[in-house]
């Protein structure tokens, strides 16, 4: 398996990465993968995604970054840079609020509401 294969944010819905995710995560032979997505998965949106939301700093996009990394089985760190945020209400919305919902309720109405609220924040290559 190619770890590096890529898990693009800009192609399909949150709820078709969720899913492929899994699929990465079932396919690496690792024990527990379920467990092991359900970690990452909470971790990076429940504690990265909303750090970003208050604090959207170099060192907060390197902790979402790393946790993207885990959580999309990459094995290299490419950092970026602190996005321009435009509309500062709804990058805390989609970060503070969309992104813990998803993280406890993967849904397809929790992802729905999550991808309108990235469509909504207007930063190019977040979601």
């Amino acid at each position: 398996m190619n770890l590096d294969e890529d898990v693009s944010i800009d192609v399909g819905s949150a709820n078709e990465r969720f899913e492929d995710r899994i699929r990465r995560f079932e396919r690496d032979g690792a024990p527990l993968p379920l467990v092991r997505h359900a970690a990452f998965w909470v971790l990076h949106n429940a504690v990265a995604h909303p750090l970003l939301a208050v604090a959207p700093s170099t060192y907060t996009v390197d902790v979402h970054e790393l946790t993207s990394r885990w959580l999309n089985k990459k094995r290299f760190f490419r950092p970026h840079k602190v996005p321009t945020i435009r509309n500062r209400t709804a990058w805390v919305w989609h970060n503070a609020v969309m992104h813990p919902l998803i993280a406890f309720f993967p849904v397809k109405v929790a992802f729905d509401l999550h991808d309108a609220s990235a469509a909504a924040m207007g930063v190019p290559g977040w979601v």
